[in-house]
């Protein structure tokens, strides 16, 4: 299977077309416009098409056995709304309504619609968006004349964003009605069969999918009945006594056919106004009344806020089974539809959904509200928990947790800040737009939660989605403790009747226990209300309800029409059926005006737009290369197995992949693959290899301490991650993005075997300040090559991304059965290594120990030193000092121990504290901004760790000697600061970036004259801290190949290391053959007396070597080496080069003659005068070029 272009096109089509289908309607309406197709198949249909995608998975054969017109599927969902409809008898009632459905925006933000009566002419403008925002045009308000009207809020739809599902609906026959509806309808499918059979009056057509035009539609057909049977009876009939006597009948069957929860409000030309409820009375419908100099004035509405702002009384509910007529004189005519109606009002209208200040079914939902938190507070003072204060989660729960605050004599305290300018989470379209609101809508204050135990006290908890973020949220604010409590009852199963949870998968409730859900959630406690208090309250506040719609808590469903059956095509409406779930994943394509989504399964590929309502069958959607085509959306309610793979980045704190596998988690699997690449093949030093493994024993160390632990498995990642999939049932793998070439070749191999799976994928680039890949395309293809070039790309790409949170205190735990499970595949999980099971025998030397908690232990004492983070200049510092001048945090960045992105947002914070301090390039900050400098370079140039092929490199004929190369490795060169420099490092792991570059000139252009990739491969496998792009540019940069060109200015191996440390300690520490020396001879050996040699018992050229090269000459003919090699080719500008994969496709070859051609800048015209010129400019060269010149981690 493959998703062709042809597939990919007919989505563009769609959503080009998209811009009619979302356009704003503004008309006098007649009954036109494309009719759109019916939302499922039947359930025969489903079965044949499920079994025609899995032979296809065999065969593309196997798609002619789709039956004709099965790929026309779109998702149903139902919604929950605002309604008002207003009668006056004289002036516009635009302003009312408009007032109102501001007062009802609460119960719907996707669209709003008005449609208002004058004359006998109506006037409707409808369109996505807020009520503030729809009706923002004082032409569009003046148009919507009339003085009777109606408006509608809508909740959202998902699968479309077209204002044709808007409301409100309107036909033109029989009378020319409008219609608002809250609810849901639960036979749609059988009426709409009805409606388009000989048993209909007319065979009626359906613009959309929506229930609510079903509804009308099955309304208008049987006032059309009630008309023909009255002319067959030959009745004489009064023309508008008559016309109401047809509704109220047509009323009557209706009521026999519709199944469900509804509220209408309609307006029928010659009739009126018309409201009419339910049997059930499940959804609220509410009269107001006003009175005026020509009598009274009617409202009717979803709640009875909306009648204070615009001065209207509450009178009563609107009856179960009641349909009410407000003729066009004022006048309201009442009657019972039904006989055996009984009113079952909804639970979650007063737990959630309806406004504090309303009254509905003569029920305070603020007192309602009131009694939830008087019932939790009984449980809480069971749990014996030690809280601190009382929070609420705005708005819904603060009746709740003010009760609770005083019956448990606890602080009440407002310690989540709302923004008010973003929707309700609940009522969001999608899960992924629910998540960033959710980050958007609220902010936790330090200054409450700092130190404390806290009680948050929420309305409901029905995906999870928002209150684990926000536990997050409070745990990052500084709580100690984070306990939950929900006002209502675990929600498990779908609500039918007009909420959004159309399917079980979507609660973090759904088969799995409290302390499950706390651990999902990342509480310390959680407590529920009991079903049997939540009932209790409702009853004390109205006795003459016997029953309440309580189905989303406990399964039963009032109308008792709801069978299995049903409840199975909901889920099959939105997921795909298959036989494994866990193998299923929803990818979606965004356009700039269109979201078309993807489900994707092993028997069944569906695709739906947003705008257009319409599906198409692909034939040859190729599964395993689905994900690389598309982003990867999960819900993160839906319970799952997730894999989160180490290799850097050992961490939790501000680890994104480790957030991201959380959602939706129900066991967590952090794994770290030790790659034979890597281990035990001579790459790496012991030193490297113990802080490694010191790393991974205080990652599983911060596990353990979160009730989970770290798992060790050996082998190729590549190979090995589909077994972990195939053995533990995975449903989602994280990992962290990574730059260098043999790790993005592995990850490559590793996604392709991942999307073979079918399983999603998610990668974080958190490594970084900056993603390289968006750098580069941010500067159209270019890779540039100065620093200060670098920062401008930076700044252009604007502020480094923040930090994430830190885990909760608990993980998903792993199942006891893990170990088992890898057997089945051919693994073995391991704990973390010692250096001999590796294959190393030597003990490591170094005194750094590697891990997450040293890390930040060291950040905070280095940056505690407040004006030495401001004073420090990178240039400054002493390379000789005994214990080291720097924070060596190196070694922690290179293994990701240490985020980046912690220590740069507390530099920052420390830089705006003070009134001066150091700036890029030598700052502290600037020494991160190098780093990300040599990645970004390291990661879009090719061959960048070779001479040979690498466009940024100089091609300098460099002596390759071997004997050179392993003297200076083993410290031997007869130049005691060099070879002290390389002693230390040999058993520590790690020297001051100013020694670096001491030896590493020493070895290239300074001295022997070797080539710097000789020099790289020693600090690959010694230093502790050695970072791919960091060791290849820094070795191309000292010695004069790439960035820096100054090949004149050379560092003395004599002199250089007396100037920090004239007496020669540190020569004394790592070459104890010279402890004795004197100091007048500690840098030069060779030059002192014998009498003094013999007294130091160290003789030069026996105990001793003699140095290697006469360095005054050899320095001299190194420079002439070079000036001839640089004249020999063009420098590069030094600015930007183009990348290998740029849109010129031109090859590293091509790259090399092209810049051969080009005139030599400037700046490189005078590193190529004589060196006594070039000495005579070195103050102008310096400004030009900063001093900061060398290895930038090595801080």
């Amino acid at each position: 299977m493959h998703l062709s272009a042809s597939g990919l096109q007919s989505i563009s089509n769609h959503s080009s077309c998209s811009k009619v289908n979302g356009a704003r309607s503004h008309c006098c309406h007649s009954l036109s416009g494309r009719r759109h197709t019916s939302f499922l198949p039947s359930l025969h249909q489903q079965c044949h098409l499920q079994q025609a995608w899995s032979l296809q998975l065999k065969s593309p054969l196997a798609a002619s056995k789709l039956p004709r017109n099965s790929h026309r599927m779109v998702r149903q969902t139902p919604r929950m709304c605002g309604i008002i409809g207003i009668y006056k008898h004289k002036g516009p009632v635009n302003i009312e309504i408009y007032e109102g459905l501001l007062m009802l925006q609460h119960r719907g933000q996707d669209s709003a619609g008005m449609v208002t009566l004058k004359d006998g002419k109506f006037i409707e403008y409808k369109a996505n968006g807020l009520v503030k925002d729809v009706f923002n045009n004082i032409k569009t308000m003046d148009k919507l004349q009339g003085n009777v009207g109606l408006g509608h809020v809508r909740y959202p739809t998902a699968g479309t964003a077209s204002v044709q599902e808007a409301q409100p609906f309107f036909v033109n026959s029989p009378l020319g009605m409008y219609l608002v509806h809250n609810g849901n309808i639960t036979n749609t499918a059988e009426l709409k069969v009805l409606l388009n059979s000989s048993s209909s009056f007319f065979n009626r057509y359906l613009r959309t999918d929506s229930d609510s035009e079903v509804l009308l539609n099955v309304l208008a057909d049987e006032i059309h009945r009630a008309h023909q049977r009255c002319c067959q009876e030959g009745v004489a009939c009064d023309p508008t006594n008559h016309k109401m006597e047809l509704v109220f009948e047509a009323g009557v069957a209706t009521m026999k056919l519709l199944k469900g929860a509804y509220s209408c409000i309609s307006m029928i030309a010659g009739v009126g106004l018309i409201a009419f409820r339910d049997p059930f009375g499940i959804r609220p419908l509410v009269l107001g009344r006003r009175t005026s100099d020509d009598g009274d004035e009617w409202c009717v509405a979803s709640e009875d806020c909306a009648f204070g702002p615009i001065g209207f009384q509450r009178v009563r509910d609107v009856l179960p089974g009641e349909m009410i007529v407000i003729t066009e004189d004022g006048q309201l005519v009442s009657r019972m539809c039904v006989t055996n109606s009984q009113t079952c009002p909804c639970i979650f209208e007063y737990i959630y959904l309806s406004r504090p200040d309303s009254v509905l079914n003569d029920m305070s939902v603020y007192n309602f509200q009131l009694g939830l938190g008087s019932r939790l507070s009984e449980r809480i003072r069971k749990s014996g928990w030690d809280i601190d204060c009382v929070v609420p989660v705005p708005d819904g729960s603060r009746p709740a947790a003010i009760q609770m605050s005083a019956e448990l004599g606890l602080p009440y305290r407002e310690g989540l800040v709302k923004n008010r300018y973003v929707g309700r989470t609940f009522i969001m379209p999608d899960q992924r737009t629910r998540e960033l609101s959710v980050r958007r809508k609220l902010n936790a204050m330090p200054a409450v939660f700092s130190g404390k135990s806290v009680l948050l006290v929420d309305d409901s908890i029905v995906r999870g989605t928002t209150m684990s973020q926000i536990v997050d949220m409070v745990r990052k604010a500084g709580a100690k403790k984070v306990y939950l409590a929900s006002a209502s009852p675990p929600v498990r199963y779908p609500n039918v009747y007009g909420v959004d949870m159309p399917t079980k998968k979507e609660f973090v409730a759904t088969d799995l226990s409290e302390e499950e859900i706390r651990k999902v959630l990342g509480a310390d406690g959680l407590l529920y209300q009991s079903i049997d208090d939540l009932l209790a309250v409702a009853q004390s506040l109205n006795p003459d309800i016997q029953q309440f719609e309580a189905s989303c808590f406990t399964g039963h469903y009032v109308t008792e029409d709801i069978s299995p059956a049903y409840l199975q095509s909901l889920e099959s409406s939105v997921t795909c059926k298959a036989p494994c779930m866990s193998a299923a994943c929803t990818q979606v394509i965004r356009s700039r005006r269109h979201v078309a989504f993807l489900l994707v399964s092993e028997q069944c590929c569906r695709v739906w737009t947003s705008s257009s309502l319409s599906c198409w069958r692909q034939s040859d959607l190729q599964l395993n290369r689905i994900a690389r085509r598309l982003s990867v959306i999960r819900h993160p309610a839906f319970v799952m197995n997730s894999l989160l793979l180490f290799r850097k980045g050992l961490r939790l704190h501000d680890n994104p992949a480790l957030l991201e596998a959380l959602k939706g988690c129900k066991h967590l699997y952090p794994v770290f693959v030790f790659d034979p690449w890597f281990a035990g093949n001579g790459k790496v030093g012991t030193n490297r290899f113990s802080f490694l493994l010191d790393s991974l024993h205080d990652l599983d160390a911060s596990f353990k301490a979160r009730g989970s632990r770290l798992i060790i498995v050996h082998g190729n990642p590549p190979d090995i991650v589909p077994k972990l999939i195939k053995a533990w049932n995975i449903g989602k793998v994280c990992f962290e993005a990574d730059t260098e070439p043999y790790s993005k070749a592995r990850d490559k191999n590793m996604v392709e075997g991942i999307e073979a799976t079918g399983v999603p994928w998610h990668s974080f680039v958190s490594h970084t300040l900056y993603d390289t890949a968006k750098l580069l395309q941010l500067n159209k293809g270019q890779v540039v090559t100065a620093y200060s070039a670098f920062q401008r790309l930076a700044q252009k790409s604007g502020s480094p991304g923040a930090p994430v949170s830190d885990p909760p205190s608990q993980l998903p735990p792993i199942p006891v059965d893990a170990p088992k499970a890898l057997d089945t595949v051919g693994l073995t999980e391991n704990g973390v290594p010692s250096l001999t099971d590796i294959g190393y025998h030597d003990q490591p030397t170094s005194p750094f120990k590697g891990g997450e908690t040293l890390a930040l232990k060291r950040m905070e004492e280095h940056i505690a030193d407040k004006a030495w983070v401001v004073q420090f200049e990178k240039p400054k510092g002493n390379p000789a000092a005994l214990e080291p001048a720097t924070t060596v945090l190196s070694p922690y960045l290179k293994f990701g121990c240490l985020s980046v992105r912690v220590f740069y947002k507390r530099l920052q914070e420390i830089e705006a504290g003070a009134k001066q301090a150091s700036q890029p390039p030598v700052s502290l900050r600037g020494q991160l901004l190098w780093r990300e400098f040599f990645y970004f370079v390291g990661a879009n140039t090719p061959n960048f760790d070779q001479m040979e092929d690498n466009p940024v490199c100089k091609q300098i004929p460099w002596e390759d000697n071997a004997e050179k190369i392993a003297a200076w490795e083993a410290g031997k060169t007869g130049f005691p600061w060099i070879d002290a420099c390389m002693r230390q490092l040999q058993l520590h792991g790690w020297m001051h970036h100013l020694a670096r570059h001491a030896v590493a000139c020493f070895l290239t252009r300074g001295d022997l004259y070797c080539p710097w990739t000789a020099g790289r491969d020693v600090f690959d496998r010694l230093l502790i801290d050695d970072d791919w792009s960091l060791n290849n540019a820094n070795w191309m940069w000292l010695s004069a190949s790439a960035f820096f060109y100054q090949y004149h200015r050379v560092y003395s191996p004599i002199t250089f290391g007396r100037k920090y440390d004239p007496n020669g300690d540190f020569v004394r520490k790592f070459v104890p053959e010279l402890k004795d020396f004197p100091a007048k001879w500690i840098y030069e050996p060779w030059k002192a007396p014998i009498a003094d040699q013999k007294q130091a018992n160290c003789r030069i050229g026996v105990d001793y070597p003699k140095p290697m090269v006469d360095h005054a000459s050899v320095s001299k003919d190194n420079i002439l080496k070079l000036k001839d090699a640089y004249a020999d080719q063009s420098p590069s500008k030094g600015k930007t080069l183009p990348h290998a994969s740029s849109p010129s496709g031109t090859s590293p070859s091509h790259t090399r003659k092209k810049q051969a051609s080009r005139p030599v800048h400037s700046s490189m015209r005078m590193l190529r005068l004589r060196p006594v010129q070039c000495k005579q400019l070195q103050v102008k060269l310096l400004a030009c070029t900063p001093r900061s010149l060398g290895l930038v981690l090595m801080t």
